[in-house]
């Protein structure tokens, strides 16, 4: 079950059924976002949470509730559903990260990136909890930082001017020397 959460209201449980989406591969390229940020490290009109215990993936465009293989405190979720998220989608992922304490979901943008995503966050100073976002921009993932606020329009421009097949640049010779490599030349 996923949890829908109402600021200042008592939470409404919704079975996953209603909130499973297939999406339409008619239309590839359409970007799946995904939304990381700590419990009570947000203030929203409305955000669906998964339950305790579980963990939240995503399998050609279907989500999942899973049983966590890893023991309780050790978990990141949002690490987790980072990475299915980047599997599944390629290059058509996106990874948010906002208000929220440690580092988890720095893992999983990392996925994100590497298969051709975008990574946003939000703008540390905005942030009720900013060691996730400090986490995401110190790894040097983020491809756009901004107030809370500002996040939605960025992602939309970000949608509606991207090309529709990216695939991730490969390294030019001198970017794929490791860092010894580039001193000794």
């Amino acid at each position: 079950m996923l949890k829908k959460m109402k600021t200042g209201s008592k939470s409404e449980i919704t079975s996953p059924k209603e909130l499973t989406t297939k999406v339409d591969r008619s239309k590839s390229g359409f970007p799946i976002v995904g939304i990381g940020a700590s419990a009570g490290g947000l203030e929203a009109n409305c955000v669906y949470v998964i339950p305790p215990n579980k963990d939240l993936s995503i399998l050609h465009g279907v989500l999942h509730l899973l049983t966590p293989l890893a023991p309780r405190g050790l978990r990141l979720p949002i690490d987790f559903f980072f990475r299915s998220l980047a599997e599944d989608q390629q290059e058509h992922s996106i990874g948010v990260i906002l208000s929220g304490m440690g580092s988890d979901g720095t893992l999983g943008l990392r996925t994100i990136k590497e298969k051709g995503g975008s990574v946003f966050v939000q703008e540390p100073s905005t942030a009720k909890f900013d060691g996730m976002p400090h986490s995401a921009i110190d790894a040097g993932l983020a491809d756009v930082i901004a107030a809370i606020n500002e996040l939605p329009a960025s992602i939309s421009a970000f949608i509606h001017h991207a090309p529709l097949f990216t695939k991730p640049n490969l390294l030019d010779e001198d970017q794929a020397k490791s860092s010894i490599e580039k001193v000794r030349v």
